[in-house]
């Protein structure tokens, strides 16, 4: 079957008509990539977000490879899975109280069904597949985490921890729905193309938010999302760092209204770095590594790396945090501090103590709360530093309001 013959593809969108939007959005833009039988493979997995149901998938896959019939039996299978997966969380839902709003395949489906569409719409699909594939990673890692939540909640037998394992997949639902909203609210056409690194991060807040829940134990049944997000550490991070994404553009908004032009560029390296920076929660030298390298992007490289765009509207001390994290990276996390000259490594050392430091952390981090902790403050730090831009972006365009009106 040829993948690329446009009329055959039209006959299989008509096919997949009775199936769910998310199953039509993700069938045919994944199909036009396909180069290669296992790259087809791969992508339908990842597209149909069932990488979890691969064993059985494969033959299902094969039919896709020889006949429009194959994405009709795809679809039913698919659609299986999410009804045993909606009849095992509406009856967890019901014994346990756990107060939510939609059923986890129906996040899914929606979430995911809305970033292929605004993905397909803008052309991300087809001219920059490595980067879309990249962006769908959150989609993906939640269904594997509301299929394994899922088991466990089947296996145990313990009614405390099964509500921390249901208030787990309450947070999960509404970060799952946020990513969604906000990528397909700031996805635009990359102003040029980088990665982020060759390979993408490692996600992990779902199951250390799932940790912190277990860890507490007593949650009453009937706890909001809200009153959740105050319980989990790791959820008050990731809370954070949304808000960071949100800052960022805010900023970029204010300064073009203004005529100035955007202060963060929206490059691949730079949108996969707001995509994933809310998804890790530092636990070793690795993770808090993914965090500096995400926001060393997205606030150091998308502003014009050595000639900053916001240096104009703020003073060097208001942009600490930035040099913090130039010294976490070049001086630690990705380059040797003890390379160089004598004097260079006795530099390279102080630069690093001093960014520490700057962070509330005495010495090296070791343990998995102290990376989280320094993650923290680095994130608090860095909404300081934009909500600081933003005002001094607003006080430049009303007074440039002002001098306009006096002339």
């Amino acid at each position: 079957m040829d993948f690329r013959d446009l009329n055959r593809m039209a006959e299989m969108q008509r096919a997949l008509a009775s199936q769910s939007e998310a199953l039509r959005y993700a069938a045919n833009p994944y199909l036009k990539w396909a180069k290669a039988a296992e790259e087809q493979e791969r992508r339908l997995q990842s597209a149909m977000g069932v990488l979890y149901y691969r064993d059985h998938l494969e033959p299902i896959v094969n039919a896709y490879k020889n006949s429009v019939a194959g994405i009709a039996m795809a679809g039913v299978e698919h659609e299986k899975w999410y009804q045993i997966l909606n009849q095992q969380a509406e009856e967890r839902r019901r014994l346990l109280g756990i107060a939510s709003g939609a059923l986890p395949s129906t996040i899914w489906e929606s979430s995911m069904s809305r970033v292929l569409g605004s993905m397909s719409d803008i052309g991300l699909l087809d001219r920059y597949p490595v980067f879309s594939d990249r962006l769908l990673q959150p989609y993906n890692y939640y269904s594997e985490f509301a299929r394994e939540t899922y088991e466990r909640l089947e296996e145990s037998v313990d009614d405390v921890e099964n509500v921390a394992l249901s208030a787990s997949l309450v947070l999960a639902d509404e970060e799952v729905s946020d990513a969604a909203d906000f990528l397909v609210e700031t996805i635009e056409e990359p102003s040029e193309e980088q990665q982020l690194g060759e390979e993408p991060p490692k996600l992990n807040l779902l199951e250390l938010q799932r940790a912190d829940l277990i860890v507490i134990g007593d949650i009453r049944a009937d706890s909001s999302y809200d009153d959740l997000i105050l319980l989990s550490p790791s959820a008050r991070i990731a809370q954070m760092a949304r808000s960071i994404n949100q800052a960022v553009i805010d900023c970029n908004h204010i300064a073009r209204v203004a005529g100035l032009g955007e202060i963060f560029k929206p490059t691949t390296a730079a949108m996969e770095a707001h995509n994933t920076l809310p998804w890790v929660i530092a636990q070793d030298k690795i993770t808090f590594g993914s965090i500096v390298d995400c926001l060393y992007i997205m606030l150091y490289e998308a502003a014009g790396n050595k000639n900053l765009r916001f240096t104009p509207y703020v003073e060097d001390k208001d942009c600490t945090v930035i040099w913090t994290l130039k010294h976490l990276r070049n001086k630690w996390l990705r380059h040797d501090a003890d390379h160089g000259s004598d004097g260079e490594i006795r530099k390279s050392r102080q630069q690093l103590k001093e960014a520490l430091e700057s962070l509330r952390a005495a010495t090296m981090p070791m343990t998995g709360d102290q990376y989280r902790q320094l993650q923290q403050e680095l994130l608090s730090q860095t909404l300081a530093f934009l909500e600081t831009l933003k005002g001094k972006l607003t006080e430049t365009v009303a007074a440039d309001t002002s001098n306009q009106r006096a002339e």
